[in-house]
């Protein structure tokens, strides 16, 4: 257990802090199980405010998933830090000093994920956070995300949450500011 975090995890026995994180953690459970689409639409749906996912939360805090590779930790790191441009994977190969062939291996080995599916995971959760946290044009959140074709961004965004990016927005915005909550 460790103290400041809501959700700890050792092998298989998970430890959630909270109500909130209990619920995070059945969403990631969801995905798991399901599938990301749905565990999106079970999010959007059924909890009535939005919070960052478990996986994302293990990201921003450092908690990468569990796997000996420092390498790829670092650049999982790297990613973190420029998800707002327009990352190439050889620019993450590049500042780690190693081929791409090489890092493609060794982060699917390690991550379960190539890593242009998980620039594209960092860069959907910021985009959600800004929708969700900003009155930005989405034209603008797609340039901060690192996106420079708005089209391009829709298809990601909506393949990645089930949704728009606008209809996302409406949808997240609806749960914090309900007329019968006030």
């Amino acid at each position: 257990m460790k103290r400041n975090h809501f959700i700890t995890r050792s092998e298989n026995l998970y430890c959630t802090a909270s109500v909130n994180s209990l619920a995070d953690l059945t969403v990631f459970f969801i995905q798991d199980i399901f599938g990301e689409q749905i565990a999106r639409h079970v999010e959007r749906h059924f909890f009535h405010e939005v919070r960052k996912a478990y996986p994302q939360m293990q990201i921003e805090h450092g908690e990468f998933q569990a796997h000996p590779d420092e390498d790829v930790a670092r650049a999982q790191s790297w990613i973190q830090q420029n998800a707002q441009k327009n990352i190439q994977v050889k620019d993450v190969a590049n500042s780690l000093g190693m081929s791409l062939r090489t890092l493609n291996r060794r982060f699917k080995n390690a991550t379960n994920l190539t890593p242009i599916q998980y620039i594209q995971n960092v860069k959907m959760r910021h985009a959600g956070e800004l929708l969700h946290s900003s009155n930005l044009a989405v034209s603008e959140i797609a340039y901060r995300s690192g996106y420079q074709d708005l089209a391009h961004f829709s298809d990601l965004f909506k393949k990645y949450f089930g949704t728009t990016p606008a209809q996302y927005r409406i949808t997240v915005r609806a749960k914090l500011f309900s007329a019968d909550s006030l």
